[in-house]
């Protein structure tokens, strides 16, 4: 898929950041070779005056020779640095651009949706609206999922640009160190450099267990088994209604932490959904002390007013946050459950229910 002329199945970042790297590693090997030639001529064997005394002389010209290189080397790696960050930052903003156009985009849907919903208080052909809704309700989610690309796009080229400033710090201090090492001192001259990578985290409490079988499940499908169940569900907005479905299911309707479904007035309606949980001290807006199985509430046109909510799966290694939802698009189209990934910057909170256990 394309955005804006982004692969939004990539972070945009991906050639640049490969090229800046690569140049700042090319740096530091260049740097590395000048110091084992010079370790190599420092620790030869020698019994004569004369070439004790060339060899002393030949050591001042490589400590020279070898400040001069390894001061070049820290020079291009933060000239390959400062050219990758303006490249990184056009990224940025064209993904700014981006993301303001699909919320021009979906504000431009919820009128439609809005004089729809008039249309039909005023008696106008229910079955024909009602149709007209859900196209509209479906373009919604395909919106919803371009906006969620760009901000993972906007992720993974912030990331790029702290992994290049952290290599490139990494490489001048091991410059450094590699000098002090040939000039007497202590300290690696290997140049490593490891790149750390933390593994996405697992999950598998009873709500999400209980959520996951109906991954991929349509809406029609999805009707039927939640209303065959007695629990509710509203067409058309029904992400909040699979929450509710999945909590009294895995718990007992009257063991679901912070006895939710029994104390929030309206289970069904986002905006109700977190006013429960600031009333209760279980909503925050970082996802460091959430747990599996608590929600998610996102906020795709940032008005500050929640717009649809799922359930925590985890946090993955890149950032973003592993969710599964109802009323969400899937591979197959249209309105169904599926599991996502989602970018921090959709989110406008959590409910910690795992903090009212």
């Amino acid at each position: 898929m394309t955005i804006g002329g982004l692969d939004s199945s990539k972070g945009s970042s991906n050639v640049s950041g490969t090229n800046s790297t690569a140049d700042i590693r090319k740096r530091l090997a260049e740097a590395n070779q000048t110091v084992a030639d010079a370790k190599s001529n420092k620790t030869k064997d020698t019994t004569d005056e004369n070439e004790l005394q060339t060899l002393e002389l030949s050591e001042t010209d490589d400590t020279s020779k070898i400040s001069k290189t390894v001061s070049d080397a820290n020079s291009k790696i933060n000239d390959s640095l400062s050219s990758a960050e303006e490249k990184y930052n056009d990224q940025i903003k064209q993904c700014q651009e981006q993301l303001k156009t699909l919320q021009e985009q979906l504000k431009n849907i919820n009128e439609q949706q809005r004089a729809l919903t008039r249309e039909i208080s005023q008696g106008g052909d229910i079955a024909q609206l009602q149709s007209s809704f859900s196209q509209l309700n479906s373009q919604k989610n395909q919106i919803y999922d371009s906006i969620n690309t760009v901000l993972l796009n906007i992720s993974s080229i912030e990331k790029s640009i702290a992994a290049s400033k952290t290599l490139a710090s990494d490489a001048t201090n091991s410059n450094s160190m590699m000098l002090q090492d040939v000039l007497g001192g202590t300290g690696s001259a290997d140049g490593s450099m490891p790149l750390v990578r933390s593994d996405a985290i697992k999950t598998g409490n009873a709500v999400i267990d209980f959520a996951e079988q109906f991954d991929d499940k349509s809406a029609s499908e999805m009707a039927s088994i939640m209303q065959n169940n007695g629990s509710a569900y509203h067409q058309g907005a029904w992400c909040a209604d699979f929450v509710t479905f999945a909590l009294k299911n895995a718990y007992g309707k009257d063991n679901v932490p912070g006895n939710f479904i029994n104390t929030c007035s309206n289970t069904a309606y986002c905006p109700t959904i977190m006013s429960w949980a600031k009333s209760n001290g279980s909503f925050a807006t970082s996802p460091n002390s959430v747990q599996p199985g608590d929600l998610v509430l996102f906020d795709w046109d940032g008005d500050g007013t929640p717009d649809h909510v799922g359930l925590f799966r985890g946090r993955n290694s890149d950032g973003s946050i592993a969710t599964i939802e109802g009323n969400t698009s899937g591979a197959a189209g249209g309105s169904c459950v599926e599991n996502k990934n989602r970018a921090q910057g959709t989110i406008i909170g959590y409910v910690r229910l795992s903090a009212l256990r």
